[in-house]
């Protein structure tokens, strides 16, 4: 099943990010100089942002997800009990 969520974050964010982008009337069409295609790029990554956060916190917090995977910050999984997500609990260290 870890193969399966590992790639869940990621397939989450897209679909978020192209639902955005969709909605926004005329989105699909701007060009790069125009203010609509930067505006409405930057509200789907805000938007998926949101959506995927609280996914990653409980991939990571069930020992999955792509950091642990890949062991990152020198941990090889990360305890269900304090899954270690703040920036300021990494520095208080």
């Amino acid at each position: 099943m870890s193969r399966q969520l590992h790639g869940a974050s990621i397939a989450v964010m897209e679909l978020a990010d192209n639902a955005v982008i969709l909605a926004v009337p005329g989105a699909m069409e701007a060009g790069l100089t125009s203010a609509l295609f930067w505006l409405s790029l930057a509200a789907a990554l805000a938007v998926a942002f949101l959506v995927t956060v609280p996914l990653n916190r409980w991939l990571i917090s069930r020992g999955r997800g792509h950091a642990v995977r890949h062991a990152h910050h020198g941990q090889d999984r990360v305890s269900s009990r304090s899954p270690r997500l703040s920036m300021s609990s990494r520095l208080a260290e």
